[in-house]
């Protein structure tokens, strides 16, 4: 039995990733927006760190969401 999972944070990432390409927006716009490099901003995206409250509600603004 394979015992990978998938948290919460790489699912919503793939998620807001998938919006922000159909907008065709640069990873760097959205971090601008958080005040973030773009490398953070691609750590949130992948997963590999979680977003706050805030930055939630700034890339759902930044979104049109």
């Amino acid at each position: 039995m394979n015992n990978l999972q998938t948290t919460y944070s790489a699912v919503f990432g793939a998620i807001v990733a998938s919006k922000r390409k159909i907008q065709e927006k640069e990873q760097s716009e959205i971090a601008n927006v958080l005040g973030i490099s773009q490398a953070s901003y691609c750590r949130l995206e992948s997963g590999k760190s979680r977003m706050s409250t805030d930055q939630i509600f700034l890339v759902s603004q930044a979104l049109g969401e």
